[in-house]
């Protein structure tokens, strides 16, 4: 079945990644995984739900490494913005990347497009979401929608004769917004998943901006898309009107007074002191090993 958290493409195909394989590096490090892209056909019967076709995929240009040894497929979410397609995706854990996917001579490629470097101290990413909105449209006999707007289009409501006697179709339209979310973590401070913000405005122009913008937010324990819900009030998804966005979080109480704690109750450990306890910890284990 194809639900939300699949992204929405095109209503008769989609982008997915998945793993190939594991791959060896050197000795004391961890594998590596490598990826594959796919164009994944979706299988649409009469009383069922939409379901994706993996026997029918067809592999999108090269393989990539993602640095790390487990890789999970929302590590990778397709989203088409302007008539382009795009993904955000990871190849180092410390960092978010886009791909655009594109054809060449009727074949399906890929390519890196912009985002992030390597950080140590990075957020490591592990799940990616794009909200979409739908524009209600229509087109009638004579008075056709551009051809820019017919594109994608997810599908037609059901034919009527207006009051001139013309048949007019409703045309509903899904369009990628120009926020994204990423969950994930600073390295060693994995207990939970954090959120920040992914500002897609500008993504044709290859910026990328990501922020903090909720603080040290931890999200409820379960899947990104479900502990998000963006609500757009308004025309234009991209311009005017309000944006509201409800977040499923953890919230931590003391359990004898009924207080609710906030961060600074909490001991925070750093990266650069769990660096340094890892480097004394490691060099008693050499010294000791000899």
């Amino acid at each position: 079945m194809i639900g939300h958290y699949q992204s929405y493409i095109h209503k008769d195909f989609t982008f997915l990644a998945k793993q190939l394989e594991s791959v060896n590096t050197k000795p004391g490090c961890w594998n590596i995984c490598r990826i594959g892209v796919f164009k994944v056909p979706i299988i649409r019967a009469e009383n069922k739900d939409p379901a994706i076709d993996w026997d029918a995929a067809e592999q999108v240009g090269e393989t990539y490494d993602y640095g790390y040894s487990n890789f999970r497929s929302d590590l990778f979410y397709a989203f088409r913005r302007k008539n382009r397609i795009f993904a955000l995706y990871s190849i180092d854990y410390t960092a978010t990347r886009v791909m655009e996917i594109y054809q060449d001579n009727n074949n399906w490629q890929w390519r890196d497009h912009c985002g992030e470097e390597r950080d140590a101290y990075g957020f490591c990413p592990v799940h990616f979401y794009v909200p979409e909105n739908t524009d209600l449209s229509y087109e009638s006999e004579g008075d056709p929608l551009a051809e820019e707007i017919l594109q994608g289009a997810d599908f037609g409501c059901n034919d009527f004769t207006n009051h001139e006697g013309k048949t007019v179709s409703w045309i509903i339209n899904r369009y990628a917004c120009d926020t994204g979310f990423v969950a994930g973590c600073c390295f060693g401070d994995d207990s939970s998943w954090k959120l920040r913000v992914i500002d897609l405005s500008k993504i044709e122009e290859k910026e990328l901006k990501i922020t903090d913008k909720f603080g040290y937010l931890e999200l409820a324990n379960m899947p990104l898309q479900d502990a998000i819900k963006f609500y757009f009030e308004g025309p234009n998804v991209n311009g005017t009107g309000r944006r509201t966005l409800t977040i499923a979080a953890q919230v931590h109480f003391d359990f004898d007074t009924g207080e609710m704690l906030n961060e600074g109750d909490f001991e925070i450990v750093s990266n650069e002191q769990l660096d340094k306890e890892y480097l004394e910890m490691r060099k008693k284990w050499q010294e000791t090993s000899k």
